[in-house]
């Protein structure tokens, strides 16, 4: 009988890339001089234009080789794992302004390896995450809250297989040399129709799924 894995997402961070051709501030002045006033004034960048761009970008760069989106559940009684070898993550993090920090992560169901060749080609079909007609997921969060030292809640949606839900992210932060973040999570599969009957019972397919998530990050600002 051939069973599935299990699902994804947040952990979470990014980074921000940002590059610009520089010439001389002499070669500048010049090129500004020569324009028409109103050339000059859309080609400068005001404040809040660069906060808009920054907050595309995020102000974490992920350190892809010691980040990552892993999970585990049982088959059959038995505890199996995979992982998500690819996300992708936008976040813009300011421990001393919460209010404004938020976080969007991307991850493209076609990266999962989980644990067997059975269950890496179950995963696409429809009964499980449908992945031609709903290629990723999606977890998103502008309310971001401190719990305790070094511990935070980030409060969002999670959106999968055309379903959004909310969905709680807590995780330890340590920032002590750039950032590490890691969270422990459990979610309930079902909930978005992640193996449909007859595999939305524990019967098969534990419908918790067990998330284990790690991101490291730097600020390059």
């Amino acid at each position: 009988m051939r069973v599935m894995k299990s699902f994804i997402i947040v952990g979470t961070a990014l980074g921000l890339l940002a590059c610009g051709a520089q010439t001389s501030a002499n070669e500048s002045a010049t090129d500004m001089a020569a324009m028409p006033a109103s050339a000059a004034a859309a080609t400068a960048t005001t404040p809040a234009s660069a906060k808009r761009s920054a907050e595309r970008n995020g102000n974490w760069l992920v350190n892809p080789r010691e980040s990552h989106i892993r999970f585990s559940a049982e088959q059959e009684g038995k505890t199996f794992e995979g992982e998500f070898k690819q996300f992708f993550a936008v976040i813009n993090f300011y421990p001393n302004d919460l209010p404004n920090s938020s976080v969007e992560v991307t991850v493209p169901i076609a990266s999962i390896e989980a644990g067997s060749t059975d269950r890496n080609s179950t995963v696409p079909g429809k009964v499980w995450f449908s992945t031609k007609k709903f290629p990723q997921a999606m977890f998103k969060s502008n309310d971001i809250t401190q719990t305790a030292e070094g511990a935070y809640l980030a409060k969002g949606t999670l959106s999968m297989k055309g379903i959004e839900k909310p969905f709680d992210l807590p995780f330890a932060l340590d920032m002590s040399n750039g950032a590490l973040m890691t969270s422990q999570v459990t979610l309930d599969r079902t909930n978005w129709t992640v193996g449909e009957a007859p595999w939305d019972t524990d019967e098969w397919v534990s419908r918790a799924v067990k998330l284990d998530i790690q991101v490291t990050a730097s600020n390059p600002n």
